[in-house]
C-alpha cells in the first residue's frame, strides 16, 4: 500500500535518559513518519545489524525501558508484524526482508490530535546492551485550531483596527471639540472685551462729556453771575451817582434861591 506521508524532523536532542529524541510536526489529517534508524536517528546509531539479516523492533507510548517497549502499538519479529494496536500504524518498509533502511520507521495514516505525544522506539541488535532505541515526540497542529486560530486572529485583528480607528476618531473628535470650544470662548472672549471696552469708552465719553458739560454751564452760571453783578453794582453805582448829582444840585438850587431872596428882602 502506497502512503502519502509528511516528516517534519527536528536534530536529536539528548534526553530521557541520555536517548536521542527528535521532534517531528504534522497537521492533523495527514499522514505522518516517525523515523526509527534512519535521517537524523541514524547518525546516532553505535552499530547496524549486517545488511539482508532481520530484526526485531517495536513503537510504544511512552518512554522506551530497559527491555521491549511500555504502552507497545506495534510489534515485529524478524520479517513480520505479530502485533498492531491500530491498522493506522504502519512500518514504511513493511518490516520485512530484513532491510534496515528506513525498516522500522512508524507511519501514521490520517493523524489525529489525539496522536500527540512521546514515541519510543527500540531495534533489537544481537548481542549485550546493543539495542538501538530513540524517542520521538509528535506535535499535532489540528487544521481546524489553525483555521479557528486565524480566524481569531483576523477578527481580532479587525476588531483591534475597528477600535483603534474608532478611539482615533473619538480622539479627533474630543480634538476638533476641543478646538473648536477653546476657538469659541477665545472669540467669545475678544468679543466681550471689545464690548467692555466700548462700553467703557461710551461710559468715559459721556462722563467727560456730562463732566464737560456741567463744568462749561457752571462756568457760564458764573460768567453771567458776575457779569449781571458787575452790571448791577454799575447801575447802582450811576444810580448813586445820579441821585447824588440830583440832591447836590436840589441843594445848591435851593440855598442859591435862599440866597436870593435873603438878598432881595434886605433893605437897600
Amino acid at each position: 500500500m502506497k502512503i502519502d506521508e509528511i516528516l517534519v524532523l527536528s536534530a536529536p536532542l539528548n534526553v530521557c535518559g541520555g536517548d536521542p529524541l527528535v521532534v517531528v510536526s504534522a497537521a492533523a489529517g495527514q499522514n505522518v513518519t516517525l523515523p526509527c534508524g534512519d535521517g537524523p536517528a541514524a547518525d546516532t546509531l553505535g552499530s547496524e545489524p549486517t545488511s539482508g539479516s532481520a530484526f526485531t523492533s517495536c513503537w510504544g507510548r511512552a518512554q522506551v525501558p530497559s527491555h521491549r517497549c511500555s504502552h507497545a502499538i506495534l510489534r515485529t519479529r524478524r520479517d513480520r508484524v505479530i502485533y498492531r494496536a491500530s491498522p493506522r500504524y504502519q512500518l514504511l518498509a513493511g518490516g520485512g526482508g530484513g532491510s534496515w533502511d528506513r525498516g522500522a520507521s512508524l507511519t501514521i495514516v490520517h493523524v489525529r490530535g489525539s496522536d500527540a505525544g512521546l514515541y519510543g522506539c527500540r531495534v533489537r541488535i544481537p548481542g549485550w546492551f546493543n539495542d538501538f532505541t530513540l524517542h520521538v515526540r509528535l506535535v499535532v497542529a489540528d487544521q481546524r485550531e489553525r483555521e479557528g486560530t486565524l480566524k481569531n486572529t483576523d477578527q481580532r485583528e479587525r476588531e483591534g483596527t475597528l477600535k483603534n480607528t474608532h478611539q482615533r476618531e473619538r480622539e479627533g473628535t474630543l480634538k476638533n471639540t476641543d478646538q473648536r470650544e477653546r476657538e469659541g470662548t477665545l472669540k467669545n472672549t475678544d468679543q466681550r472685551e471689545r464690548e467692555g471696552t466700548l462700553k467703557n469708552t461710551d461710559q468715559r465719553e459721556r462722563e467727560g462729556t456730562l463732566k464737560n458739560t456741567d463744568q462749561r454751564e457752571r462756568e457760564g452760571t458764573l460768567k453771567n453771575t458776575d457779569q449781571r453783578e458787575r452790571e448791577g453794582t454799575l447801575k447802582n453805582t450811576d444810580q448813586r451817582e445820579r441821585e447824588g448829582t440830583l440832591k447836590n444840585t436840589d441843594q445848591r438850587e435851593r440855598e442859591g434861591t435862599l440866597k436870593n431872596t435873603d438878598q432881595r428882602e434886605q433893605p437897600l
